[in-house]
This record gives structure tokens, sequence and C-alpha cells, in this order.
């Protein structure tokens, strides 16, 4: 099967990958996920919303609706992963050059393969739901990584070895974080107009990590258009001034050569009247002068692990704008408690 494209092993069971999978050499896509009640109980009736490839993944088996559950939502979410753990074991995959894919959620994964920096054109990992504490440092090596899933990883305690190069990292309840990535090294190096980090739940994270504002100030190098992250908060960080539901930013003229961008934070908690909804949006809408932006700003989360029920905050850096600089926040199963926003200035200014 030399020209095999997509292998999907998802929810079989599988206990050892064979090491001739390395022969695949047109491998793009494998995903292997293992079996978690909890998803199982609330699986969409209907995939209608999925694209062709991910109904054929995802499909299978269909399940009620999770408003048909009779089970409270405390309950819901400590539904145990699996019957029976997997223990996927993997041999090296450093001969799949081809690969741009690889989905090994709920494996029961301890250790990821250090190989897996020889994966050249991998560009999405979904490492989600597995239980070893650090990532391998080869994971650095990956030149097109772009999108890396963590979630509920809760033995996993830093994300050091993230490399540059990458657009999303999803860690929601990795509840033992400690160490986010080196921010201002993702500035200097990413050319990507979008970075975002989403933490919910990861409590240990609060405590080492500096707000947004403090990151940022006194760069002089071009930063991406969209910075947003999401980690635990239920308070405006020192620095910011508070913004009412109506008021606007004034930016003057005076100030604007000097100004590297804007940072706001909405702190946010989610809808207790939507229990079993896994599904959140957070919308910045924002206009300069009285002309809307063309493009909005959302971060989108779903949340498989555990529901968080604690206040965060959603850090955004935006930016430079020149006069009067108005935002609106549109949330969907998400009530916005506070806002606030701060100027960031060039460092030859400070």
């Amino acid at each position: 099967m030399q020209l095999l494209e997509l292998l999907n092993l998802s929810w079989t069971a599988i206990k050892e990958v064979p090491s001739s999978i390395v022969r695949l050499k047109n491998l793009k896509q494998l995903h292997i996920r293992g079996w978690k009640l909890s998803e199982f109980y609330a699986r969409p009736a209907s995939p209608e919303w999925n694209d062709p490839l991910q109904t054929a993944l995802f499909s299978l088996p269909t399940s009620p609706a999770p408003w048909n559950i009779l089970l409270p939502s405390f309950l819901y979410y400590s539904l145990p992963t699996r019957p029976v753990p997997l223990g996927l074991l993997l041999p090296s995959l450093s001969g799949l050059q081809s690969l741009t894919y690889l989905h090994l959620s709920d494996c029961d994964l301890l250790s990821i393969p250090n190989d897996f920096g020889c994966l050249s054109s991998l560009a999405h990992l979904n490492l989600s739901g597995n239980n070893f504490v650090s990532l391998p440092k080869s994971i650095s090596q990956l030149s097109k990584l772009q999108t890396l899933l963590l979630e509920g990883c809760r033995r996993l305690q830093s994300l050091e070895s993230v490399p540059p190069t990458i657009d999303s990292v999803i860690a929601n309840n990795c509840t033992s974080l400690e160490r986010f990535p080196e921010l201002q090294f993702h500035l200097l190096t990413s050319n990507h107009s979008h970075l975002n980090f989403q933490c919910l739940n990861c409590f240990k994270l609060v405590d080492n990590i500096q707000s947004i504002s403090n990151m940022i100030q006194g760069q002089s190098v071009k930063l991406p258009c969209i910075l947003d992250i999401i980690i635990p908060g239920g308070e405006i960080p020192k620095g910011f001034s508070p913004v009412g539901w109506c008021d606007n930013i004034q930016v003057p003229n005076c100030e604007y050569q000097y100004l590297m961008g804007i940072t706001l934070c909405i702190v946010f908690v989610l809808n207790p009247w939507r229990p079993f909804s896994r599904d959140f949006q957070l919308t910045c809408l924002f206009e300069v002068n009285g002309v809307a932006m063309r493009y909005p700003v959302r971060s989108f989360f779903k949340l498989n692990y555990a529901m968080a029920e604690s206040p965060h905050l959603w850090l955004l850096y935006l930016p430079p704008q020149c006069g009067e600089f108005s935002i609106k926040i549109i949330s969907d199963n998400i009530k916005v408690m506070k806002k606030g926003f701060n100027l960031v200035y060039k460092q030859h200014a400070l």
C-alpha cells in the first residue's frame, strides 16, 4: 500500500503500530484515536457540519444528543476515559517524510518518541488526552508545524519545546502545566499573522506567566498582527485601564509613531445555563474613527476533557491604530464580566 495517503485506525483498540508503517512513503494523514466514554455520549447524532474527511473520521459511532442525557454536568465530565487502558506502543515514525497530519489522542502515551523531529512535513499534531510529562526537544525541529493540540494532557508540565513556526497551541485542561513557551522568542521569529495559545484550567500557569503587555513591551521588531492567549484569572491585570461597555479608546496622533499596538483583556466565565455545551466562542469587533475593521478577531474553543467553572482571561494584542478606537465583544455560551486595555510603546519611547 505504498500509495496510501490516509490511514485511520481510530477506535479500533489497536495496541501496537507495526514498524512496517514507515514503508508508507506517501502517507499524509495518520489517525489513531482511543475510545473515550464521555465522547461517545456526547457525539452529535448528525455530522452534517463536518467536511467529508471529518465525517469519515468522527461519525462512528453515533449517539444521543447531549441534551437527552440525564446526567448532571459534574458527573458527565468525570466519566472514565475508556474501559481498559490502551497503552499504545509506537515504532519509529522517522521514515514518514510525507506525513502532514498526525492524530494520536487518548492512547495512554507515557512518552513521545524523540524522533518526531524527523517528520519534516508535519503541520498538524494532536496529542490530546495522553499521559506524558514533557514534549521531546526534537519537536522544536518541526519547521512546518502550525497546530499543536495537547488538551487533557494532565501530566504535561512544560511547553518549552514548541517550535517558533507555530500558529496555535491548544493546551486546555493541562492541569500540571507550569511553564509557558518563550513567547518573546516566538514573536521575534514568527512570520505568522495570528498566534493563538489556549490554556483553560491551567491554574499552575498563572503564577509563572507575565501579562501580555509585559511580554511585548519594549520590542522594536515587527510583531504578529494578532496575538491572543486564554489563561485562568478573574481580575484585569495591573497596567490595564478599565473599559466600559460603551467607552472608546483614544489614541493621540502625537503618540502613534511610538505605538507598537493595543492590548485588551477580557474577563469571562462560561455560561452556567449550558452545562452540556462544549463549544464556545469569543469575537472582538473593533472600529477606528467610526469605520469597522474588515476582519473580526475570533477565539473558538471546545472543552473535551473538563468544564471551566472559574473565570478566565482573554488577552488580546492588536496592531496600532490612531484616533478613536472602539471595541465590542460578542460571545457564544460565554458571559463577559470585565474589559480593560493598555497601549504598548516601542523601546525607544519608554
